[in-house]
């Protein structure tokens, strides 16, 4: 008889317990859900204190979540944490996520911080992957440091080159499509 109580006892207790995993696990997962959501709307406010807490809560709980890292960039570099921000916009780019806005958003950091070679190197390391977009960079005022430089002029010469070879190449890909030899 007292196998079976032992028995009996080792059962019901682990049914409580698989069921107390089960609720924490759900309860875990509803909070993880709110949070997503009050990091969105904090973002949207621009509300960036709010939206790094968050962040930093998502990030520990989904350690391999691609998105967080370059989210958690933004809003650290809005809040004028350059370091931490870089930090950041490093590990999304080591995640293969925004590589190029990755380095670009490095190079804000280090303009506003008065470090100009290496918002230019950045910039630069934005351009080989990829980025080309000069109006952005231009009405962008975390580079109005930079406007004076040879290098960023000369760097704003060849991204604009690359952007018009992109668009010539668009609109033969367009002229190509409609041309009627091709049907």
């Amino acid at each position: 008889m007292t196998r079976y109580y032992y028995l009996f006892v080792f059962v019901t207790l682990s049914m409580a317990l698989g069921v107390t995993a089960w609720t924490y696990t759900k309860q875990k997962e509803e909070r993880l859900e709110t949070v997503k959501v009050e990091v969105k709307n904090s973002m949207a406010a621009e509300e960036w204190f709010g939206a790094e807490k968050g962040l930093r809560e998502i990030w520990k709980a989904e350690p391999d979540c691609e998105t967080t890292p370059f989210m958690l960039g933004l809003s650290l570099h809005y809040q004028e944490k350059f370091d931490e921000a870089r930090e950041m916009f490093l590990e999304s780019y080591k995640r293969g996520y925004k590589t190029a806005l990755s380095q670009y958003n490095i190079a804000c950091g280090y303009a506003l911080s008065g470090e100009k070679d290496l918002a230019v190197q950045y910039l630069e390391k934005a351009f080989e992957l990829d980025y080309s977009n000069v109006e952005f960079i231009l009405d962008d005022a975390d580079l109005d440091s930079l406007h004076d430089r040879e290098d960023f002029k000369n760097l704003l010469e060849r991204m604009e080159k690359r952007q018009h070879e992109k668009d010539a190449a668009k609109g033969k890909e367009i002229v190509d499509y409609y041309n009627p030899d091709n049907l």
